[in-house]
């Protein structure tokens, strides 16, 4: 497949007569069914930066099993990057607006509850930090918590910039490239409605939740309630970067992680 270029004047770009543009996509399951193991060459480095995000056999030497606690639930991918219809979609918010169309939004929102239905469903949205586009990522998973009638809550950080995933040769590189480059900070949240979906009862429900979870947490770091949440990407390309938040999210007191981004960088995602 032939890849739109970041200068490929996507601003300007029009739909191709014809294109297709589905009202309810066809889901895309995320790469490898997201991560299940850690690269045996990191595992030193991981040691060191995530201790706890590691089982050990009885020697105490580390296991490259990611532990099931900690592991995303199985995502889904809107498009692929730059295909007709909601690839270039994607194509042009990304390197043409600087903003996703509210058109993503709502084939987004339908897929997640038409198509994909998971569950028990998410009761917070939250976002992986742009490398590039600080508001881009966050600005389009707010609409979509507001399409979906639930709350959005900022609690991923970049602590560093991280190279593009599609440059990194093999596995173990694009690991170490995203491996501490994401902290958890203070959760942020924002409680907007849609019109067609009040914040009733997901958000109250929510609320109950969270007052008692801030009731009896005593945790000195940054905690989050034991909810699912759904974390939110534009693009998805090694799988470790949605991989890697969700085991932070779930080191940090989450429900299930449900990893969903708009386009897959190529057809084989790998």
């Amino acid at each position: 497949m032939r890849r739109p270029r970041k200068d490929a004047g996507f601003a300007d770009a029009k739909p191709k007569a014809g294109s297709p543009r589905p009202e309810t996509a066809a889901p895309f399951f995320l790469p490898r069914k997201c991560r299940r193991f850690w690269p045996k060459p990191l595992l030193g480095a991981l040691e060191k930066i995530l201790p706890t995000a590691l089982e050990r056999f009885e020697s105490g030497r580390p296991k490259s099993v990611i532990p099931e606690r900690l592991r995303p639930e199985l995502g889904r991918v809107l498009c692929i990057y730059g295909d007709a219809g909601w690839g270039e979609d994607v194509a042009r918010g990304k390197y043409g607006s600087g903003r996703f169309s509210e058109a993503l939004v709502a084939a987004a929102a339908d897929l997640i509850r038409i198509k994909w239905k998971p569950g028990p469903p998410p009761q917070l949205v939250t976002a992986v930090p742009s490398q590039r586009h600080e508001e881009l990522v966050r600005d389009f998973a707010q609409r979509l918590a507001m399409k979906l009638g639930v709350p959005f809550v900022a609690t991923l950080k970049k602590r560093r910039k991280a190279e593009p995933q599609k440059v990194m040769q093999n596995s173990p590189m694009q690991l170490r490239n995203v491996l501490d480059a994401f902290e958890i900070i203070e959760p942020r949240y924002s409680f907007a409605a849609s019109e067609s979906r009040p914040a009733t009862g997901n958000v109250h429900s929510f609320l109950k939740q969270l007052a008692e979870h801030l009731s009896t947490s005593l945790a000195p770091a940054p905690d989050l309630p034991p909810v699912p949440m759904l974390l939110v990407d534009d693009m998805v390309d090694s799988g470790w970067t949605l991989t890697l938040a969700a085991v932070l999210l779930r080191q940090h007191g989450s429900g299930p992680v449900y990893p969903f981004a708009l386009a897959k960088a190529s057809p084989r995602g790998g």
